[in-house]
């Protein structure tokens, strides 16, 4: 039988960490785009990728002992979030093909 903190881990936080892998990998891709010609789209695709990586912290931050502090969970969410989309902004400076 799996224990409560590996059962949270797997519902909760596996998506978070696997989706954050998804994108990680979609960075080291070319991009299919090009980002000056079609900007709306990028602003697009960029805002729903990190929407719903936020909504994933949100998610996995409401199963933590945190969850009864909810400005804390949405703040923790949006600095998460923005922490990821920072690193991942730095690893596509380091791949020529974005």
């Amino acid at each position: 039988m799996i224990g409560n903190r590996t059962y949270t881990f797997l519902i909760y936080w596996l998506p978070v960490i696997f989706y954050c892998l998804i994108i990680f990998l979609q960075s080291a891709l070319p991009s299919p785009i090009n980002a000056k010609e079609s900007l709306y789209v990028n602003q697009f695709l960029h805002f729903t990728g990190y929407g719903l990586l936020g909504v994933l912290f949100l998610r996995a931050l409401l199963s933590s002992r945190f969850k009864n502090n909810t400005l804390f969970i949405i703040t923790a969410s949006i600095f998460l979030t923005g922490i990821y989309a920072a690193t991942d902004e730095l690893h596509q400076y380091f791949n020529r093909y974005r």
